[in-house]
Parts: C-alpha cells; sequence; structure tokens
C-alpha cells in the first residue's frame, strides 16, 4: 500500500516533505525493532525535544520493509500520543521520503528519565 498524501487521508497527523524538519543533532540515537514498527529516537540536543521515527517493522531479512497499512500506524500514534504527552507540545507528521512517522515531543528530554518515559509511550502505541 502507498503512503496517503493528503492530510485528509492520512488522519490528524500531517505529511512533510522536507527532511530537515527531522534532521538534528541527536546523540547517542537508541533504536528498537517492534512487531508493528521499527523506532529509533533520542534527545535533540539544541532544544531538548525527543525525537522519534517510526519505520516499518524489519523482514526476516532484516532489512525495514513497507508498511503494510500506514492508517493502522497513524491511528496507533492519534491515539498513544496524548495517553504520554502533552499535544500542545508535539509536532507530528509523516515524512514521505524516509516512509516515516516522526513525533517531535518539545522539552521532554530533560525529564528525569527519558527511556522510561520513552517506553511508557511504545507500550501506549502497542497497545493502541
Amino acid at each position: 500500500m502507498t503512503a496517503p498524501s493528503s492530510t485528509e487521508e492520512r488522519g490528524a497527523l500531517q505529511t512533510f516533505n522536507t527532511p530537515e524538519k527531522v534532521r538534528h543533532s541527536i546523540p547517542n540515537m537508541q533504536a528498537q525493532a517492534k512487531p508493528h514498527y521499527t523506532v529509533e529516537w533520542g534527545g535533540r540536543v539544541t532544544d531538548g525535544a525527543m525525537i522519534f521515527h517510526f519505520f516499518p517493522p524489519l523482514q526476516p531479512n532484516g532489512k525495514i520493509g513497507k508498511w503494510p497499512n500506514t492508517s493502522r500506524m497513524d491511528k496507533r500514534l492519534e491515539k498513544a500520543m496524548p495517553e504520554v504527552f502533552d499535544v500542545q507540545r508535539l509536532t507530528a507528521g509523516f515524512e514521505e521520503s524516509w516512509d516515516s512517522f516522526f513525533v517531535i515531543a518539545g522539552g521532554y528530554a530533560s525529564s528525569l528519565d527519558p527511556r522510561l518515559l520513552a517506553q511508557k509511550f511504545f507500550d501506549a502505541i502497542d497497545a493502541a
């Protein structure tokens, strides 16, 4: 399935075509392979935001595949984001050129335990 091209097709998440919107200095990027997605995340040093990139799940050969249904991941993120973060501090969308969803959570990298917060977010996505 190809990714929907309009905001209406994607739901509340927006579609962005500019990789610069999510390309920033993120030292110590973490990565995890989950059943429904592959995620890389970390704290951005320029502003303390937590940055999450969600890619399609890994294939048996260890390579990232294609989204089987992008609207399903879109709905999971829409449900999970307000359970974990203040939505007024979020920027989220779909980066077509990377075939990835992104979530930028402003100021959360300086929380007491960003790893625990990230895991809580992943748990909420998995439960959605």
